[in-house]
């Protein structure tokens, strides 16, 4: 059995029982949650993680992991908002709250032993780039109104 330590974020094993078997379900991997949670956010990490659950039909998951993601985000951005804000600190502050999602979340809801075929990321792609495009225009928008 190819599992490592759920903790260790570099030694990671991020395919295991990825298989190409049509009959496992189709899920957003571990890696792609644990990226999308870093660069973009908890709230869209745990949006992933909750498509994941819903289709396994996993309920309790779902509610778990919309409450966990909720509230995360909210308190991180209130802890982010006490500091001055930089890439950095968004990121360590995202990285931390990305650990209960692909590990204890994926680990207690999904299982480690569940096979899953890997779903595509090109939506929340596309999804996260509009969203970042956007907020960049309301950012530059607002500073060149403060000018």
């Amino acid at each position: 059995e190819d599992i490592k330590n759920p903790l260790s974020i570099f030694s990671q094993n991020w395919n295991f029982n990825v298989v190409e078997n049509t009959e496992a379900p189709e899920l957003y991997s571990r890696k792609a949650i644990y990226f999308f949670t870093v660069f973009c956010s908890v709230f869209f990490g745990g949006t992933l993680m909750f498509i994941n659950l819903r289709k396994l039909k996993n309920k309790q998951g779902q509610i778990v992991v919309a409450i966990y993601s909720i509230l995360y985000g909210v308190i991180s951005l209130a802890i982010l908002d006490k500091f001055e804000r930089n890439t950095i600190m968004t990121m360590l502050v995202s990285m931390i709250g990305s650990l209960p999602l692909y590990n204890f979340f994926w680990q207690k809801y999904v299982g480690l032993k569940t096979e899953y075929r890997k779903k595509s990321i090109l939506a929340p792609l596309i999804i996260s780039l509009v969203l970042l495009g956007l907020f960049a225009v309301v950012i530059l928008t607002n500073i060149e109104a403060f000018k």
